[in-house]
This record gives structure tokens, C-alpha cells and sequence, in this order.
């Protein structure tokens, strides 16, 4: 109904710079493709994940390119820890508690 109502009003005053605002806002969103590759090292993380995920059961774990950087109880821990790292493409995840393998 809000789309309606500014449509036509910008119809009727389409120099009005808040219309043409508002129509941006509620118009409907537009799905923009991206054929990016897939960040560096990710197949090698979830590979990791999948062959170690029952020994780091219930924990915060951090990986990069298929390589454990660390791992904790929480989040904060885990952030604590990876204070000096370049944080670019490493995955961060917590691994569910009673996972089976």
C-alpha cells in the first residue's frame, strides 16, 4: 500500500526528492548475480569440519584453509585467542553438542 501511494505521488510530483527516496525504499529488492569464486581455502575448512567435528564437539572452533587456528568454549574465547591474526578467510563456527559422525 506504501509502494501505491508513493508511486502515484511521484507520478504526480516526480521532482520531489523524498518520493523518489521513498520509492527506492519500498520497491521491491532486485537480486544482483555475483559470480565470485568461493573465498580461498573454504573447501578445505569444510573438509576439515566434516573429518574432525566429533573430537571439537560443543566448541567454538576457527579454521583457515583447512587448518585449526584455535578453538574455545565461547565465542569471546575464541576471539580472545585469535587476536593476532589476520582474520581474512578464516571460517568461525560453533560445532553442535551430540553430533555423530
Amino acid at each position: 500500500m506504501a509502494l501505491n501511494i508513493t508511486t502515484k505521488g511521484l507520478a504526480l510530483f516526480p521532482e520531489d526528492t523524498d518520493l523518489q527516496k521513498f520509492a527506492r525504499i519500498l520497491a521491491p529488492p532486485k537480486v544482483i548475480r555475483a559470480n565470485v569464486p568461493p573465498s580461498v581455502g573454504l573447501r578445505e575448512s569444510m573438509k576439515w569440519l566434516e573429518e574432525n567435528r566429533a573430537q571439537y564437539s560443543g566448541q567454538w572452533v576457527a579454521i583457515k584453509h583447512g587448518s585449526l587456528l584455535g578453538h574455545a568454549s565461547s565465542r569471546q574465547e575464541l576471539s580472545e585467542i585469535l587476536t593476532d591474526l589476520d582474520s581474512s578467510n578464516i571460517l568461525i563456527t560453533r560445532i553442535p553438542d551430540n553430533i555423530s559422525s
